[in-house]
């Protein structure tokens, strides 16, 4: 998993300076459009203002916007609504066959899920809003400096920290779907 995390903040990085990544290996041409980067930097920029110069664009981008939200919303009420007829269903399974203290034992099981899931969405919210930014910026003073050796533990340190964040998040995955199977 190590691996997979140590991938996921390469990719980050090139992602985020690709122009200067590709100068970096040593892949240029006579002039700036010509670059890999620039020439699809530009034909993208090209289709994008085809597509707004059409006479609705901007309502379908409004309608599309909408309707992504509302799956995402759709989405998650089901997801809700799953959680609490399974555990409704559960809690009227263990009223009529079992005993009192297996009934608080499966509201705990409830409130370490829901918990755990919670738990996960903030620090899901946390790395991308809080911690990449501030890895990003710190391997941007890497990219700045035009690649110098002063300025190497810049980069380290960035990706460092993304890789930990990224494990994290998958050990953190893998532990939540090992204890569900638990459960």
């Amino acid at each position: 998993m190590a691996v997979y995390a140590l991938i996921a903040a390469v990719v980050v990085f090139v992602g985020q300076y690709p122009r200067q990544v590709i100068n970096a290996l040593g892949v240029s041409s006579l002039n700036e459009s010509e670059t890999i980067y620039g020439s699809t930097s530009q034909q993208i920029s090209e289709w994008l203002n085809t597509l707004s110069q059409l006479p609705y664009a901007s309502e379908v981008v409004t309608l599309l916007f909408w309707a992504v939200v509302a799956v995402v919303v759709y989405r998650s009420y089901i997801y809700a609504n799953n959680v609490f007829i399974f555990l409704h269903n559960e809690a009227i399974l263990q009223n009529e066959y079992q005993d009192a203290a297996k009934r608080e034992s499966i509201f705990l099981k409830a409130v370490k899920r829901l918990s755990m899931a919670f738990a996960y969405l903030i620090y899901v919210v946390v790395a991308f809003w809080l911690i990449l930014p501030a890895c990003v910026s710190l391997m941007g003073k890497f990219v700045d400096a035009d690649f110098t050796l002063s300025t190497l533990p810049y980069l380290f340190a960035g990706l460092v920290l993304v890789t930990i964040m990224f494990y994290v998040m998958f050990v953190w995955t893998k532990l939540v779907i090992l204890y569900e199977k638990a459960l």
